[in-house]
């Protein structure tokens, strides 16, 4: 029987995982390793991003009890190797948001969203000696998809300073880096051009406040529901559409961006 007390229901379900990695558990849990795990993570953070997306209360519940899952088996694997138990994961995160929230906890002061993610980074860089590391830049993970590390990687620099006066520097800066593309003549340095060109796309995203991640996404998205669009259209006129010339092509694409195709 499920337990329905909050408490009792999270002591219930970190029972259960043990239960499942334990001698008589399940052979598949029980080989499980951090670095099993690792896409299974990805892929369950993926999924609750989806189902927020699609504004889906229902699987975002389920997809967040995922999240929870893999955060169980870490734990428990960690517990069984001595290294640290959920009880620590837990106690970790309670400190962690107590030392950030000083004006929650400790001053009982009235601070603007802004003045609260500057306080955040400030403790952040206080703490950066605790952790061993020596750049302020170390701590951002570099297993983050390639906009996001950016994206991080640029606030982060602009926290201490280094960021261009205005967006005007940054449009220049892309102009620049497009005809540096224009000049390479290797496939090598292409590609550390076009990396350039991202790079700079990516401050620009900044400046103006918009998440190169979910820009992309959208784009992404809108691409696949016109070229769907196209394929339901040659199916329903028996049209091969790799055997249409170019301008019909294009003709059919124009067509897709609306739904009068």
């Amino acid at each position: 029987m499920i337990n329905i007390n909050p408490t009792e229901q999270f002591s219930d379900l970190v029972n259960l995982i043990q239960t499942l990695r334990g001698p008589n558990g399940c052979p598949w849990d029980k080989e499980q390793t951090h670095e099993s795990l690792k896409s299974n993570l990805i892929e369950e953070s993926y999924e609750t991003l989806n189902a927020i997306d699609n504004n889906d209360q229902q699987n975002l519940s389920e997809e967040l009890g995922d999240v929870l899952l893999q955060i169980l088996f870490h734990s428990d694997i960690a517990e069984k190797n001595d290294e640290f138990t959920i009880n620590d994961v837990i106690y970790n995160l309670q400190k962690k948001l107590i030392e950030r929230h000083p004006h929650v906890f400790r001053l009982k002061t009235s601070l603007s969203s802004n003045e609260v993610v500057s306080q955040w980074e400030e403790i952040k860089k206080q703490n950066l000696s605790s952790k061993g590391l020596t750049s302020a830049l170390d701590s951002v993970t570099p297993n983050l998809p390639g906009l996001m590390y950016a994206t991080k990687i640029q606030r982060k620099a602009a926290s201490y300073g280094l960021d261009w006066k205005d967006i005007d520097g940054v449009m220049e800066k892309l102009q620049e880096e497009i005809l540096e593309y224009k000049k390479a003549d290797t496939k090598t340095s292409k590609q550390e051009e076009l990396g350039d060109i991202f790079f700079t796309l990516v401050n620009f995203a900044r400046w103006i406040d918009i998440d190169s991640e979910i820009a992309l996404q959208e784009s992404t998205s809108k691409f696949i529901t016109r070229f769907k669009r196209i394929e339901n259209y040659c199916t329903r006129t028996e049209t091969k559409f790799n055997e249409l010339s170019f301008e019909e092509k294009e003709n059919l694409w124009e067509k897709s961006k609306s739904t009068k195709i």
